[in-house]
């Protein structure tokens, strides 16, 4: 399950699409924060289970994209840059 979701639904930059056909056409490119989180736990399971580093590189490729567009460092819980939805993580307490 997991390399279909690499394949079809894993963007470039490691953020997941909301909905994407089975060949990879994407329908909603939406990447809500839950579905990174999911993929986040996903991935590390896989690799957990498997040991293929493939999967941990996308667990890294999955918390670089969290870091940069889901978790607000700023403190002004606007939007990202990309497509991920509004940012609901603060590390700075506000």
């Amino acid at each position: 399950m997991l390399d279909v979701v690499e394949r079809v639904g894993l963007d470039k930059d490691g953020g997941l699409f909301l909905e994407s056909y089975r060949y990879g056409s994407h329908v909603r490119t939406n990447k809500h924060w839950w579905l990174q989180a999911e993929t986040l736990v996903g991935f590390m399971n896989g690799f957990e289970l498997t040991g293929q580093p493939k999967y941990w590189d996308n667990v890294k490729l999955s918390w670089d994209f969290i870091d940069k567009y889901v978790i607000d460092t700023t403190g002004a819980n606007g939007l990202p840059s990309q497509p991920a939805g509004p940012t609901f993580f603060n590390r700075t307490g506000g």
